[in-house]
């Protein structure tokens, strides 16, 4: 009997498919299904659209018809509103032929969901990253932490900003154009690496939970926490492996880890190292030379990173879509470079010149939009925030706040105080926060057990004055502290 090839898959074998994988998925014989490790178009993945249409047609036509399959069962089996809105994430992308992956489909899946309980807070959001989507000052942003991505859109801004650096008028906001950040965070070798990214990660980790208290509620805060607790988690698991491997393959706990042997990734670490051990070819290339390592870090990496890849994604956040005389491009906010970039296009306050009754409608929209979503990271119009900048464009003003070092002392000393340290600020009761944050902990010395007294003793070091004089932090102000940017 011979296979229909016209037939549609139905939504639920899509979503089967849907994981955090990259991986790419096509139309086969009516089924969703991965390409097969030699399939022709394997080598066009990192390869420019274009190549995609002049040398491997097929391949573009492909992807066209696995979204076209999606949409078709999305407006089969879902209300119209909800079809259109969930597709609405990958349409862009979707007629530029790019590939459908089983990462987008989980985003629709989730999004699917979200919808057909309230689907109006995710179009509010919609409009917000379309407004913005438009602004000069958050591509330059976006360029500057995917280098390359814009075709040099940012070196082209930059040039510009520093020519009118000095110029005044109802312009764009020079003081955020040019945050030439580059890479934030460099996943160097070793432990010192893992030990870092595990204790940034738990402090995301913190981050998420206060996004959850009725107070501070956010849900966009709530997403940009998952996305960079499993950045770190994923860096902090790279580097253990490296350096377990690179110690003639000792254990982790040998080399100063104790103090987050029970937290963060640290036993997925040890977990993935074990099981790339526990194969022969494994145990063969370990004892035969050290020069192997790097073929036994690929092996544990993958396995090590493969329960963090399945991790669900809880929120679904718009991409951003851009459209400039360079091109037309996408980027994805599960990509934790595209949200380091978001995150510094929002930190710095309110331009003016942007509000003013002489500036033009589209100026008030961009800069409303962007104060909106400050907002929702709590974060108010006049807070300032901006990470490490090209120099001319630096503020006059000093932007640290003396309680910075109070929530970096928290965040540092130990990963359970910061939540509820919180929640006593928020509530005004700051004489009370030594005291509900210090505990006993029991140590073994001289065959005795003795308790020595743990306390952040903010009061001592005079951190508590400044807390009451700053008043409660933003979520905007705790992230860019968890990432070292303050």
């Amino acid at each position: 009997m011979p296979i229909n090839t016209e037939s549609n898959p139905k939504l639920a074998e899509f979503f089967s498919h849907s994981s955090a994988k990259q991986d790419r998925v096509i139309i086969k014989e009516g089924h969703v299904a991965n390409p097969s490790t030699f399939h022709r178009g394997k080598k066009y993945t990192a390869i420019s659209e274009e190549v995609f249409k002049r040398d491997f047609p097929q391949y573009y036509q492909e992807n066209l018809k696995a979204n076209l399959d999606l949409l078709k069962a999305l407006l089969k089996e879902q209300p119209a509103e909800i079809a259109t809105l969930a597709y609405s994430l990958l349409e862009p992308s979707a007629k530029r032929g790019e590939a459908l992956t089983e990462r987008k489909l989980l985003e629709v899946k989730h999004l699917v969901a979200t919808a057909n309980i309230n689907s109006k807070h995710y179009e509010q959001r919609l409009k917000l990253f379309d407004s913005i989507s438009k602004d000069p000052r958050l591509q330059a942003c976006i360029e500057a932490h995917n280098p390359g991505k814009m075709d040099g859109y940012l070196q082209e801004i930059k040039q510009a900003a520093k020519t009118k650096a000095k110029a005044a008028g109802p312009g764009i906001a020079l003081n955020l154009l040019v945050p030439g950040i580059g890479p934030l965070i460099s996943a160097a070798k070793g432990l010192h690496t893992s030990a870092r990214n595990a204790d940034k990660e738990v402090c995301h980790n913190q981050l998420i939970k206060l996004a959850t208290l009725p107070n501070r509620n956010s849900s966009l805060a709530l997403a940009i926490g998952q996305v960079l607790s499993r950045h770190h988690a994923a860096l902090s698991t790279q580097g253990a492996i490296n350096a377990t491997l690179d110690t003639s393959l000792a254990g982790l706990g040998t080399f100063g880890l104790a103090g987050v042997d029970k937290i963060g990734v640290m036993p997925l670490a040890k977990s993935a190292v074990a099981e790339a051990f526990e194969t022969n070819t494994a145990k063969t290339l370990a004892s035969t030379s050290v020069a192997m390592a790097p073929t036994l870090v690929n092996f544990s990496l993958n396995s090590g990173l493969s329960s963090i890849d399945s991790a669900s994604l809880a929120q679904v956040l718009p991409r951003f879509e851009i459209h400039n005389h360079k091109g037309e491009f996408t980027f994805d906010l599960q990509d934790p470079q595209t949200v380091y970039a978001l995150l510094s296009y929002l930190g710095p306050s309110e331009n003016k010149q942007m509000t003013n009754s002489t500036a033009s409608p589209q100026e008030k929209e961009i800069e409303k939009a962007r104060l909106s979503l400050k907002a929702e990271l709590g974060s108010s119009a006049s807070e300032e925030l901006i990470p490490d900048i090209d120099p001319i464009l630096l503020p006059e003003k000093e932007i640290r706040k003396p309680s910075d070092k109070a929530y970096q002392k928290l965040l540092n000393e130990d990963y359970d105080w910061l939540v509820p340290a919180i929640k006593l600020t928020d509530e005004n009761k700051f004489d009370q926060i030594d005291k509900a944050l210090s505990y006993n902990l029991p140590m073994e010395f001289d065959g005795k057990t003795i308790y020595l007294e743990k306390s952040p003793k903010l009061e001592e070091s005079g951190l508590i004055k400044a807390m009451k004089e700053d008043g409660s932090p933003s979520l905007l102000r705790l992230l860019y502290l968890a990432e070292g940017w303050l």
